[in-house]
């Protein structure tokens, strides 16, 4: 009986940790508010910021899903890594030089 109760709360907890995974628009949406923060628009303005570029690809990354945990990479490096449903940016001064190196839309 007390095994039974061990191995179905094992399984509720994992069953909770890949349903509080963090999708690809949290992370977006946390880096693009740090940049916004980075930027000097902090607070309100930040947070519009987030939520209006979130939905923008104007920086080329990729989302990978681990499935209890994710990361959003760019160009390889790791600039955001994401659990329960939060996404933290990492390797800020990564993201900063290669987002200046890049050729954005209307860029010629």
């Amino acid at each position: 009986m007390r095994l039974k109760i061990i191995v179905l709360l094992l399984v509720a907890i994992g069953v909770a940790l890949v349903i509080l995974n963090p999708g690809e628009t949290v992370h977006k949406k946390a880096l693009y508010q740090h940049m916004a923060g980075e930027a000097g628009m902090d607070g309100v303005l930040g947070d519009v910021a987030g939520d209006v570029l979130k939905g923008l690809d104007i920086v080329p990354l990729k989302y990978n899903n681990y499935f209890v945990y994710s990361t959003m990479t760019l160009q390889g490096d790791t600039v955001s890594v994401g659990f329960l449903n939060y996404a933290r940016p990492v390797s800020w001064e990564g993201l900063k030089e290669k987002a200046h190196l890049l050729k954005l839309p209307g860029d010629y």
